[in-house]
C-alpha cells in the first residue's frame, strides 16, 4: 500500500520499503509502476526506458542494489541514484539543462540488498560521444563544453564530465543536456580542472587532436564566466589531468579487454549496465 504526503518542493512517498520522491506530473501509481518493474529485473544495476501512462512520453530509469558484502562506511552513504536525483533537482533548480526528474529514493541501506533508483524523462537522441564517434563533428565536444562552461557558472561540478554523459539538442542552438550526475558537487577550482580533463581526456581518446583541445579550452574560457577565479595556469592544469585521464582511461580498457578474454561468457540478464 503506497501512502503519500505533500511538501512545498516535491511529494514523498512510501511503497514496498522505498522512501521516494516524486517530481513534476510523476503521479503515485506511475511510481509504484517502476518500483515493481525495477523489483523483478534481475542484476545489480539496471538501466530500462519504460513507456509512461497517459501518453507522456518514455521514461528512462535507473536503479542500483548494494551488495550484502558491501563495507559499511559505503552502505550508510545515500545511493547512488539517490545523489543524482538532489543533483537534477539543484540543476534543474538553476535552469541548467538536464533531463526533467520524474522520481528518486532508495529502500533502509541497512537492508542485505538494498535498493536506490532514479527515474528522469527520456532523451530519444545520441549523446555526444556517439555523434563525435560517428562523424567527428567537433560542434559535439563544443556542444559538451559549453553545457559544462553552465553548469561551473551555477556553482556546480559535473563530477563525471566524459563527452558520454552530455547528449546534444536536436537543433544547433539548443544546449546539450548534461545526464549521469551521481558525482556533482560544488563548484571549486580543482574541481573544474577534473571536470575540463574528463571531457578533454574522453574526447581524445575518441579521435579529437590538440587542435581540437586547444579549440574547446578556447571556448570554455569565453564561455565561462568563472574563469576568471580560476588560478593564471588553468589551461596547463587542464592538459596534464586530461594527458593523465586519457592514459588511466586505455590502461582501463587493456585491464578490462584482458579480464574479457580469459573470463568464461557471462549469462544474459535484462538491462543494461550503469
Amino acid at each position: 500500500m503506497a501512502l503519500a504526503r505533500e511538501s512545498h518542493e516535491h511529494r514523498r512517498m512510501s511503497y514496498r520499503g522505498f522512501a521516494l520522491r516524486l517530481e513534476g506530473d510523476c503521479t503515485e501509481a506511475e511510481a509504484c509502476g517502476v518500483v515493481d518493474r525495477v523489483l523483478r529485473t534481475p542484476g545489480e544495476r539496471i538501466a530500462d526506458v519504460l513507456e509512461r501512462p497517459a501518453g507522456r512520453g518514455r521514461a528512462f530509469v535507473k536503479a542500483e542494489f548494494r551488495r550484502p558484502d558491501q563495507p559499511l562506511r559505503k552502505r550508510v552513504r545515500p545511493g547512488r541514484a539517490v545523489a543524482e536525483g538532489r543533483g537534477y533537482r539543484l540543476f534543474l533548480a538553476a535552469g541548467l539543462p538536464v533531463p526533467r526528474l520524474l522520481l528518486f529514493g532508495e529502500q533502509p541501506r541497512v537492508l542485505p540488498r538494498a535498493c536506490s533508483l532514479i527515474a528522469t524523462s527520456f532523451l530519444p537522441r545520441r549523446d555526444a560521444y556517439a555523434l563525435f564517434a560517428a562523424d567527428g563533428d567537433p560542434r559535439w565536444p563544443l556542444a559538451a563544453v559549453a553545457t559544462l562552461a553552465a553548469i561551473h557558472d551555477a556553482g556546480f561540478l559535473h563530477g563525471d564530465a566524459a563527452l558520454r554523459n552530455f547528449v546534444p539538442g536536436e537543433a544547433a542552438e539548443e544546449r546539450a543536456h548534461a545526464i549521469d550526475l551521481p558525482r556533482w558537487a560544488a563548484w571549486s577550482p580543482a574541481g573544474v580542472t577534473r571536470d575540463l580533463a574528463q571531457l578533454l581526456g574522453t574526447t581524445h581518446k575518441h579521435g579529437g587532436d590538440e587542435a581540437l583541445r586547444e579549440r574547446l579550452l578556447d571556448a570554455y574560457g569565453a564561455a565561462s564566466a568563472r574563469a576568471a577565479d580560476l588560478p593564471d595556469d588553468w589551461r596547463d592544469q587542464a592538459r596534464t589531468y586530461a594527458a593523465r585521464h586519457l592514459a588511466y582511461l586505455v590502461e582501463a580498457l587493456r585491464d578490462r579487454t584482458s579480464i574479457a578474454t580469459a573470463a568464461a561468457p557471462a549469462p544474459r540478464v535484462r538491462g543494461k549496465l550503469w
